[in-house]
Protein backbone atom coordinates (compact mmCIF):
# COMPACT_ATOMS: atom_id res chain seq x y z
CA UNK A 1 0.00 0.00 0.00
CA UNK A 2 3.18 2.30 -0.42
CA UNK A 3 4.28 3.88 -3.06
CA UNK A 4 7.31 5.53 -4.19
CA UNK A 5 6.80 9.14 -5.51
CA UNK A 6 8.88 11.01 -7.93
CA UNK A 7 10.97 13.14 -5.65
CA UNK A 8 12.33 9.42 -4.50
CA UNK A 9 9.53 9.84 -0.92
CA UNK A 10 7.29 7.48 0.38
CA UNK A 11 3.45 7.47 0.65
CA UNK A 12 0.21 5.19 0.64
CA UNK A 13 -1.33 4.64 -2.42
CA UNK A 14 -4.77 6.13 -1.19
CA UNK A 15 -6.52 4.68 -4.47
CA UNK A 16 -5.47 1.13 -3.58
CA UNK A 17 -5.85 1.55 0.22
CA UNK A 18 -9.43 3.17 -0.10
CA UNK A 19 -10.21 -0.22 -2.25
CA UNK A 20 -9.02 -2.44 0.71
CA UNK A 21 -10.59 -0.30 3.79
CA UNK A 22 -12.72 -2.76 4.46
CA UNK A 23 -10.40 -5.70 4.59
CA UNK A 24 -7.89 -3.90 6.82
CA UNK A 25 -11.25 -2.98 9.39
CA UNK A 26 -12.03 -7.14 9.04
CA UNK A 27 -8.26 -7.75 10.18
CA UNK A 28 -8.31 -5.09 12.64
CA UNK A 29 -6.28 -2.03 10.89
CA UNK A 30 -8.98 0.26 11.70
CA UNK A 31 -6.43 3.28 11.75
CA UNK A 32 -5.53 2.87 8.67
CA UNK A 33 -8.96 2.38 6.81
CA UNK A 34 -9.71 5.84 8.34
CA UNK A 35 -6.52 7.32 7.57
CA UNK A 36 -7.53 6.06 3.91
CA UNK A 37 -11.42 7.30 3.86
CA UNK A 38 -9.58 10.60 4.24
CA UNK A 39 -6.92 10.70 1.70
CA UNK A 40 -9.33 9.37 -0.49
CA UNK A 41 -10.78 12.32 -1.81
CA UNK A 42 -6.98 13.87 -2.47
CA UNK A 43 -5.75 10.52 -3.87
CA UNK A 44 -8.59 10.88 -6.70
CA UNK A 45 -8.02 14.51 -7.50
CA UNK A 46 -3.86 13.18 -8.24
CA UNK A 47 -5.71 11.25 -10.73
CA UNK A 48 -7.32 13.93 -11.95
CA UNK A 49 -4.88 16.17 -12.41
CA UNK A 50 -2.58 13.14 -13.88
CA UNK A 51 -5.30 12.78 -16.21
CA UNK A 52 -5.15 16.16 -17.34
CA UNK A 53 -1.18 16.02 -17.65
CA UNK A 54 -1.74 12.75 -19.87
CA UNK A 55 -4.09 14.55 -22.26
CA UNK A 56 -2.23 17.37 -22.21
CA UNK A 57 -4.56 19.82 -20.50
CA UNK A 58 -1.79 20.52 -18.56
CA UNK A 59 2.11 20.53 -18.45
CA UNK A 60 4.48 18.92 -16.13
CA UNK A 61 5.31 22.16 -14.49
CA UNK A 62 1.73 22.97 -13.69
CA UNK A 63 1.04 19.09 -12.92
CA UNK A 64 4.33 19.95 -10.41
CA UNK A 65 2.91 22.54 -8.64
CA UNK A 66 -1.00 21.04 -8.20
CA UNK A 67 0.14 17.77 -6.85
CA UNK A 68 3.08 18.95 -4.63
CA UNK A 69 0.03 21.11 -2.35
CA UNK A 70 -1.54 18.00 -2.27
CA UNK A 71 1.25 15.75 -1.02
CA UNK A 72 1.84 18.26 1.40
CA UNK A 73 -1.93 18.14 2.61
CA UNK A 74 -1.72 14.37 2.59
CA UNK A 75 1.93 14.26 4.17
CA UNK A 76 0.25 16.17 7.18
CA UNK A 77 -2.57 13.50 7.33
CA UNK A 78 -0.28 10.86 7.82
CA UNK A 79 1.54 12.15 9.92
CA UNK A 80 -0.86 13.47 12.21
CA UNK A 81 -3.07 10.16 11.94
CA UNK A 82 -1.29 7.55 14.19
CA UNK A 83 -1.52 5.07 12.54
CA UNK A 84 -0.60 0.92 13.22
CA UNK A 85 3.28 0.56 12.32
CA UNK A 86 4.12 -1.78 9.40
CA UNK A 87 5.01 -4.34 11.96
CA UNK A 88 2.12 -4.54 13.83
CA UNK A 89 0.12 -4.15 10.50
CA UNK A 90 1.37 -7.23 8.97
CA UNK A 91 1.72 -9.10 12.58
CA UNK A 92 -2.23 -8.66 12.41
CA UNK A 93 -2.36 -9.64 9.06
CA UNK A 94 -0.47 -12.31 9.46
CA UNK A 95 -2.65 -13.36 12.43
CA UNK A 96 -5.78 -13.11 10.09
CA UNK A 97 -4.18 -15.17 7.20
CA UNK A 98 -3.43 -18.32 9.97
CA UNK A 99 -6.84 -17.73 11.53
CA UNK A 100 -8.65 -18.18 8.39
CA UNK A 101 -6.78 -21.13 7.10
CA UNK A 102 -4.42 -19.11 4.24
CA UNK A 103 -1.15 -19.59 6.86
CA UNK A 104 0.35 -21.51 3.90
CA UNK A 105 0.10 -18.96 1.46
CA UNK A 106 1.45 -16.29 3.79
CA UNK A 107 4.78 -17.97 4.31
CA UNK A 108 3.80 -19.79 7.81
CA UNK A 109 4.55 -23.19 6.65
CA UNK A 110 8.28 -24.67 5.75
CA UNK A 111 8.87 -23.81 2.20
CA UNK A 112 10.29 -26.16 0.30
CA UNK A 113 13.61 -26.03 -1.70
CA UNK A 114 13.63 -23.73 -4.66
CA UNK A 115 10.14 -22.35 -3.53
CA UNK A 116 9.22 -18.95 -4.02
CA UNK A 117 6.61 -18.01 -1.75
CA UNK A 118 7.29 -15.60 1.19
Amino acid sequence: MRVVRNDRSCGYNGLQGYSVRNYLREVGIEKMAELFERLYPFARRIDDIEGDRQEEKITDDEYDVLVERINFQMDEMEAAADVESFDEMYSLLLKYAVKHGFGEAAGTGDAEEGDERR
